[in-house]
C-alpha cells in the first residue's frame, strides 16, 4: 500500500488492522488509488466520508499551529504507561509527548503495532470509549480471543462495570 500511495501522491493515514489500511490526500489522489487498487492486488478500495485529509501532509498548517500551542503546554508523564499510536511505543517524557502529538497530525496512525505492543506486554482486556465499536472490531482482526468492552454511553459504562465486577 505504501508503494501505491506514493505513486498516487497520497499518504498512508491509518494502519487499522491486518487488511485495512487507510490513505489520505487530495480527492484526485484518492480516486487514483481506488482506480489502481485492483491492479495492485487490493481486494476492496472505497472512499471514506471524512471532513478532511487527516494524517496526511495536507494537514501541515494544522500541525504547525498545534506545535506552537504545544510549546507553551506543560505535560506530566503519568504513572500509567501511555502508548502513542504515532510511535507505537510508550511515551516516556514531556519532550516525546509533545513531539508525538505534533507529528501525529500529519503522520500515520500505527494502530496495529500499538495494539500488538500492548498484547506483547500481556494485556488482554481493552475498554473502547466512543460510538460504534470500530476499534473493538479492529482488535478482533489483530488478535482473536481478546476481550474488548465497547462503551458508548452511561448505560454502557454501567454494563461494563457490572461485567468487570462479575
Amino acid at each position: 500500500m505504501r508503494e501505491l500511495a506514493a505513486e498516487c501522491d497520497v499518504d498512508v493515514a491509518n494502519f487499522n488492522s491486518p487488511g485495512q489500511i487507510v490513505v489520505s490526500g487530495t480527492e484526485e489522489g484518492i480516486a487514483n488509488v481506488i482506480a489502481r487498487a485492483k491492479d495492485k492486488g487490493i481486494r476492496k478500495a472505497v472512499p471514506l466520508p471524512v471532513a478532511g485529509a487527516y494524517h496526511s501532509r495536507l494537514m501541515k498548517s494544522a500541525q504547525d499551529k498545534l506545535a506552537s500551542v504545544l510549546q507553551s503546554t506543560s505535560f506530566k508523564v503519568t504513572d500509567i504507561p501511555v502508548v502513542s499510536n504515532y510511535e507505537a511505543d510508550v511515551v516516556t517524557s514531556e519532550i516525546v509527548i509533545r513531539s508525538t502529538l505534533e507529528r501525529q497530525v500529519t503522520g500515520s496512525v500505527r494502530w496495529v503495532e500499538s495494539m500488538q505492543l500492548l498484547l506483547k506486554e500481556g494485556h488482554d482486556l481493552f475498554l473502547e470509549l466512543g460510538p460504534g465499536g470500530v476499534l473493538g472490531g479492529f482488535m478482533g482482526r489483530i488478535q482473536k480471543g481478546v476481550k474488548v468492552i465497547s462503551i458508548e454511553d452511561v448505560k454502557g459504562i454501567e454494563a461494563a462495570v457490572a461485567e468487570l465486577n462479575a
